[in-house]
């Protein structure tokens, strides 16, 4: 069953003045049992997906930040993960990070937007839960298309995932979006 949502979740989650060349995207909400192959497989779990990816892809994920702002204790920022050895583009992701979750290191560590967080939450001290909360389908529109490295129009899918403490503090909410990646391995 597919609904429309009354706004988008990138929308929520982004602040307007973080935006990416006006990238608007307006997903459809989708069950996981939507999401084809290989899609599901990297989008329906509660894992991260920085450690999904890379595994999927075999190589470590860098981060390209598009854009990134600090208010206080609060992150924005559109970021792409890129494979270190291929440079392949292999998710955009909308993040608003709680920055006091971290203690000083880690907190640099994020601020510095080298390393994806995914990356960061794999320390051993740093215990967390991932939970997606819905799953997107979307049409590649100028310029997200160019982003991803896609024709207009391209179906896409994404999820909505929070990451939070054990404790329940929420961490981060997330937008993951893939790029097509059918076409990706079959090439």
């Amino acid at each position: 069953m597919t609904m429309e949502p009354k706004t988008s979740p990138i929308d929520e989650l982004v602040d307007p003045s973080c935006d990416y060349e006006g990238t608007r995207i307006v997903p459809a909400m989708v069950g996981a049992d939507e999401l084809p192959a290989p899609c599901r497989e990297l989008l329906a779990h509660d894992m991260d997906m920085t450690s999904t990816l890379e595994a999927y892809f075999n190589e470590s994920l860098r981060l390209k930040v598009l854009n990134k702002r600090v208010d206080g204790d609060v992150m924005y920022r559109q970021v792409l993960l890129v494979g270190c050895d291929t440079g392949r583009v292999v998710e955009y992701g909308a993040i608003h990070i709680d920055l006091s979750c971290f203690d000083d290191r880690f907190r640099k560590l994020v601020e510095e937007c080298r390393v994806p967080l995914g990356a960061i939450l794999r320390d051993p001290k740093t215990q967390y839960k991932s939970e997606p909360s819905a799953y997107l389908r979307l049409k590649a529109e100028p310029p997200f298309n160019t982003l991803l490295g896609c024709d207009p129009g391209t179906e896409l899918f994404g999820r909505r995932n929070i990451l939070s403490t054990l404790e329940g503090k929420t961490i981060a909410r997330i937008v993951e979006v893939l790029p097509c990646l059918k076409a990706e391995r079959d090439t």
